[in-house]
């Protein structure tokens, strides 16, 4: 079948079954038409283990017609190139390559490391549309919506950048691990903001910490108290305990931070 011609795929009758043209021994691209008014979609197969797996391509319907046939043939070797380096063919999820990552995190980390990242996760991924998208159908597309969800949430561009750093490192490791055939999905699209690097330079003075601190209920004061004596990070007060105080020493151990114990 000569998938590669416009004005033979123009003649294929509409019908369930895709048409096949061979690519390489057992390996083939295909085209599908369900209705004469649609462009058709555009599938993979491979040969193996004594049976056919299949891979939807999509239908490329942003390229002229005459380079949609020339895309799905790229699209369907990358796919039996990630196959033949030992890829999977198993449908895992945005959600499902955040997962594997926070645990990832723990083995090779901390508990921390992965609670920081888990953190990440429940509060611009799992309840997002983008958690539900399988890894072989990720598009940049999906990556742009993402970012201007997370954008129009507010926050700073630096608080931007950590986040995506942690979605682009899942998603680098499911790449990593062959669940996915390219990181052309998020490549370019979770790319660090310019000029987010800045040194924050607005500083409290002393009367308005102390404002701050007698202003603040009573649960709050502790914590603001704390933070005007000590160069901490908020989530570490937060997590002190009495034992890490030395008070013969006069000193307070800190080991919950991102650093080791100090």
């Amino acid at each position: 079948m000569q998938l590669d011609r416009v004005d033979a795929r123009s003649r294929l009758k509409v019908r369930r079954d895709a048409y096949w043209q061979r690519l390489a021994q057992g390996r083939y691209v295909g085209f599908r038409r369900l209705a004469a008014s649609t462009p058709g979609t555009w599938l993979a197969r491979i040969y193996r283990d004594e049976g056919y797996e299949y891979k939807p391509l999509g239908d490329f319907a942003q390229l002229e017609p005459g380079e949609r046939f020339d895309a799905a043939k790229v699209a369907a070797e990358e796919w039996f190139r990630h196959l033949d380096h030992g890829g999977s063919t198993a449908r895992a999820t945005v959600k499902v390559a955040c997962e594997a990552y926070v645990e990832n995190r723990r083995i090779e980390k901390s508990d921390a490391a992965a609670a920081d990242v888990r953190g990440r996760y429940e509060r611009l991924v799992y309840d997002d549309p983008i958690a539900r998208v399988e890894l072989t159908k990720l598009a940049p597309r999906h990556l742009a919506d993402w970012k201007g969800r997370v954008i129009a949430k507010g926050g700073t561009r630096g608080s931007y950048n950590r986040n995506a750093t942690a979605l682009r490192a899942a998603l680098n490791l499911s790449y990593r691990r062959r669940d996915v055939a390219s990181d052309h999905a998020w490549r370019e699209e979770l790319k660090p903001l310019d000029n987010a690097a800045r040194r924050r330079t607005l500083y409290l003075d002393g009367a308005k910490r102390r404002r701050l601190v007698d202003v603040s209920t009573d649960e709050a004061r502790p914590l603001f108290r704390t933070l005007n004596m000590l160069p901490m990070r908020p989530g570490d007060v937060a997590k002190l305990r009495v034992e890490y105080l030395q008070r013969q020493q006069r000193a307070l151990e800190i080991p919950t931070g991102k650093a080791e114990a100090r």
